[in-house]
């Protein structure tokens, strides 16, 4: 459980809210505690807070800004009330506050508490992240509510000139529940047309806001920071030699090497050493020889103009790089069998962003290894990899149910779709694609989702990227496995 600083106020002014209560001065208690050696002892502080707080691809630590972070909990509260408006405490909120009106309409009132002036507060950055995920589309309007997001949370564009503003979503829908695909079409340009089609329509329930910075749909702390931060770098301008830089930082968190050496470079680069003249780098550079530059290192540890503690990091930096250069040798297991009797099917979505097609292929293999049947469709363009991968996994089942196989294991390399099948409550933005998998299911025996590693999942994906790369559209479903992939699942199957 999170927890957040209430505002701070004597009295119950409302220009008294805005800023936490002890936000200015723990920044400065974590900057001492970061720079100072001791309580007594204080040192300079060489890089500012600010810059500190930065990310790691932007030059800093990604240390967390104590205000950011506090508005980010405290709009998590508010995701609550949202969220769970059955529950007690959002109950006794809206008996308080807002009896006659929905939760985002709420505002702080009259002589509010400390605890609903923070939530109100934690409020304002939820409501820049929400946005509207469409069930009967009869509670939202086309051009006034939020319900795409290509980055940002937004209404669709439109190709008239005039507009119907009280226009529902509702109107999109067919009396069989699809997407009405001409009206689309003459309302949205075809990059939102692709986006809307990504989300199928659920007549059977009533739109609801989900939080649009994570997968899942629902709002997290951490996605909330991730906004108020991003929301402050895009107003900074920088310079391409402090880019350049920017980059060269961002690599030392990749070498394979004690943290302390990984701290001891990005203080080097950040001018954050008092030593940092006097560690010079060879006049003609470093070269493509490594005896030439070990020979280097070696003469600099034996310097003694260099402190110490410098000279003894150097045989870390060496030794971090070489185990570093081991464990990127490690192989990945590959594709196993599945039990005696059982049926496993490797499923995969070819997805690349702006593309004006996808692509989904299928291989069915027995527990002996052969394949069984393997299948290729190319798709409508979705909006991401997640939504792909889940209405590639739907045509598969439907597939596999059209040709009367009812059990099988259905294995995808895309985390986040297996996750959202497994748990479909905490993933609300895919509702529509993941009630319909699960009607599916329910007409099928036993069907099991696995999480697959993506080289063991090579075959199905070479297979699909004759769609995207090939731009092969014919779509087929075919006994045995292709022809021109025998040697690689012959290769599979004694090894498997």
């Amino acid at each position: 459980m999170g927890f957040a600083f209430w505002p701070k106020s004597s009295d119950f002014d409302s220009e008294s809210y805005p800023e936490p209560t002890g936000a200015g001065s723990d920044t400065n208690t974590m900057s001492n505690f970061w720079w100072n050696e001791s309580e007594e002892k204080h040192k300079m502080h060489w890089v500012s807070w600010e810059k500190i707080c930065k990310s790691k691809t932007q030059g800093g630590l990604g240390f967390r800004d104590i205000g950011h972070f506090n508005q980010a909990l405290l709009a998590k509260q508010a995701w609550r009330l949202l969220d769970v408006p059955t529950s007690l405490l959002a109950r006794v909120f809206k008996a308080r506050y807002y009896p006659q009106k929905p939760f985002l309409d709420a505002t702080t009132g009259y002589r509010p508490s400390y605890a609903w002036r923070s939530i109100i507060f934690g409020k304002e950055l939820l409501e820049k992240g929400l946005m509207k995920a469409i069930g009967n589309g009869q509670s939202t309007s086309v051009w006034i509510d939020k319900w795409l997001f290509d980055g940002v949370p937004r209404s669709p564009m439109n190709k008239e000139s005039l507009m119907d503003i009280s226009l529902k979503v509702s109107s999109l829908i067919t009396i069989h529940g699809e997407w009405n695909s001409p009206l689309l079409n003459e309302l949205f340009p075809p990059c939102d047309v692709n986006h809307i089609r990504s989300f199928p329509p659920v007549t059977s329930m009533e739109d609801r806001h989900i939080w649009a910075y994570t997968k899942d749909g629902q709002y997290s702390v951490k996605s909330g920071n991730w906004l108020l931060t991003h929301a402050a770098s895009r107003l900074e301008t920088t310079t391409e030699a402090l880019q350049a830089l920017n980059k060269i930082k961002d690599r030392i968190w990749l070498l394979k090497t004690a943290p302390k050496i990984q701290m001891f470079l990005w203080r080097s680069l950040s001018g954050a050493l008092a030593v940092a003249d006097s560690l010079s780098l060879p006049v003609h550079g470093f070269t493509e020889s490594i005896a030439d530059n070990m020979l280097y290192v070696f003469n600099l540890m034996k310097n003694m103009t260099v402190p110490a503690n410098i000279r003894d990091a150097l045989p870390w930096l060496l030794w971090g790089s070489e185990s570093g250069n081991r464990q990127a040798s490690y192989i990945e297991k590959s594709w196993l069998k599945p039990a005696w009797g059982g049926l496993k099917c490797n499923v995969h979505a070819s997805w690349i962003k702006d593309s004006v097609h996808c692509g989904g292929a299928w291989l069915l293999r027995n527990h002996m290894g052969y394949v069984v049947l393997h299948a290729r469709d190319a798709f409508l363009p979705m909006v991401n990899r997640v939504a792909a991968e889940l209405f590639c996994i739907l045509w598969c089942l439907r597939s596999l149910h059209s040709v009367r196989i009812h059990s099988c294991e259905i294995w995808s390399d895309c985390n986040a779709a297996v996750q959202a099948l497994n748990h479909p409550q905490q993933w609300p933005k895919y509702r529509s694609l993941l009630i319909k998998i699960d009607q599916v299911i329910r007409v099928m025996r036993d069907v099991k989702f696995m999480i697959s590693s993506p080289k063991a999942n090579t075959l199905a994906r070479d297979i699909v990227c004759s769609v995207t790369r090939e731009g092969r559209f014919n779509s087929y479903l075919a006994s045995g496995g292709p022809a021109w992939l025998q040697d690689r699942l012959e290769e599979e199957r004694r090894h498997g």
